[in-house]
């Protein structure tokens, strides 16, 4: 697991990339490597979700991801939290898609965490959807993203963009220092093999300011629109 922030600064709305590598054993003469179970990907404590992100956002319904079906995904851009690529050793190229924020089971607004996200995956006449859960700790809101029941395909590498600039899905922690996500992975072979624990390479929020009492307030509108949003 690898986890960098697009911007260093403390405390700033930024982009996130997060990339789980599972190498591949592909030799004739050995056994290949187990595909992946489930995912639980917790991200350093102090990344915390942006408030600006929830501008516009909505959600995207069961209808319009269509899970367990062949539909084409429906789901407005406006869900769209962030970019997916994945690339496995079954195709010549990579496949494409997107993160999206779902919506409640009741189909009414979202209220209270858990939070629902759609990772869906495209290309060489192959679909896939799947769903994940994100749930914020209720004292320090760090993020831990749950996903169960993954296909039983290989890949190599997956990599998840998060939307970056001022509505960004997540924020930097608000102290400096190193920081660094944790994952615990289990492979369809579970128990034969173990379910493996990994800590990503650290990476460094800077910018810090020396504590002091000055508070300032700024407002502003992203759009001039009259009777815009």
């Amino acid at each position: 697991i690898a986890v960098q922030p697009e911007e260093s600064q403390a405390t700033t709305p930024t982009g996130y990339e997060i990339r789980l590598n599972i190498p591949q054993s592909l030799g004739a003469e050995s056994l290949a490597t187990a595909d992946l179970q489930s995912a639980v990907v917790t991200l350093p404590k102090g990344v915390v979700l942006s408030p600006a992100a929830a501008n516009g956002l909505v959600a995207c319904t069961e209808a319009q991801i269509g899970l367990g079906t062949a539909s084409p995904v429906e789901c407005p851009n406006a869900s769209k939290l962030g970019q997916v690529s994945l690339v496995t050793p079954a195709l010549t190229g990579e496949l494409k898609g997107a993160l999206y924020l779902g919506g409640s089971p009741s189909g009414g607004p979202i209220t209270k965490p858990p939070f629902t996200v759609y990772l869906t995956l495209e290309g060489h006449g192959v679909l896939i959807k799947i769903k994940g859960s994100v749930m914020p700790d209720p004292v320090t809101g760090q993020l831990t993203t749950t996903f169960e029941e993954n296909p039983q395909l290989p890949f190599s590498e997956l990599r998840v963009q998060l939307n970056g600039g001022s509505r960004a899905t997540l924020a930097n922690p608000h102290a400096c220092g190193s920081y660094s996500a944790n994952a615990v992975l289990t492979p369809w072979s579970s128990p034969f093999d173990a379910t493996m624990m990994d800590a990503s390479p650290p990476y460094e929020i800077t910018g810090c300011a020396a504590p002091r009492f000055e508070p300032t307030f700024v407002v502003g509108t992203t759009s001039n629109q009259a009777g815009g949003y």
